[in-house]
Formats: C-alpha cells, structure tokens, sequence
C-alpha cells in the first residue's frame, strides 16, 4: 500500500512539475526577542516531499483568500512568538501574519514540518525591535 500511495505522490508531482513551491517563515518574539527566518523550496526536495510541501500549503490555506484562512492577526502576549509565512507559487505571492497562540491546526503541523525537514535553511535574523 505504502507504494501505491508513493507511486500516487510521484504521478501528482510529475503534473505540477515546473510549479515551484517556496515558503519562508519569519518567526520572532518570545522571551528573548529573537527574530528566525526560515525557507524551504520544492526545486531542493525529493518528489514526494515537495508534494507534501504543496499538499500542506494548501491545507493551511496559505494562498486562500484572507477570510478563508484561520488563524488570526491578534496582538501577541509578551511571550508569544508571531509569524509571518510567505508561500509563492505559480507566480503567485500571499503572506499572512499570525501568532502562536491563534494560528490554524494545519498551519502549526506546516510549520513543525517545514523547521525540522533535513533541506530547510534558517538563519537569524535579529532582535526584534520593542
């Protein structure tokens, strides 16, 4: 079963072939201040990951129209960390801004991902002004 389902991923991956995903996740706040920044491309993984990169962009929502996607913009608490995620596609650009504390279920499993896959690059940026 398991092949099946990668044999599916790889036949989703082959029509999208040429419609790049990229998604960059600026996270700052919490206690330190600090602020990350954080990028993963489909052009940099495996087939099916890039599916599952696509697949969960869509699921949180990420290039829905605003009321579409949960998730809220509320004001942070003074440890909360907020987020700005930018996902292109296809030519197309959408960012939303959201904080721990209000953020989709599919978004949070997006994120988790995306910090722990082997091919992300993240960097720091800073301190967070206050």
């Amino acid at each position: 079963m398991h092949g099946t389902k990668s044999a599916f991923r790889l036949e989703q991956w082959h029509r999208l072939e040429g419609n790049k995903t990229k998604l960059s996740i600026v996270r700052g706040g919490g206690l330190a201040g600090m602020v990350t920044k954080t990028e993963l491309s489909s052009d940099k993984l495996s087939d099916d990951d890039a599916v599952l990169l696509r697949e969960r962009s869509d699921e949180a929502g990420l290039l829905a129209p605003a009321p579409a996607r949960a998730g809220g913009g509320d004001h942070p608490t003074a440890d909360e960390f907020s987020y700005e995620v930018t996902v292109v596609r296809d030519g197309n650009s959408q960012t939303v801004q959201v904080n721990e504390g209000t953020m989709s279920d599919a978004l949070k499993s997006l994120l988790s991902w995306v910090e722990q896959h082997p091919q992300t690059a993240q960097t720091i940026e800073g301190s967070k002004p206050r």
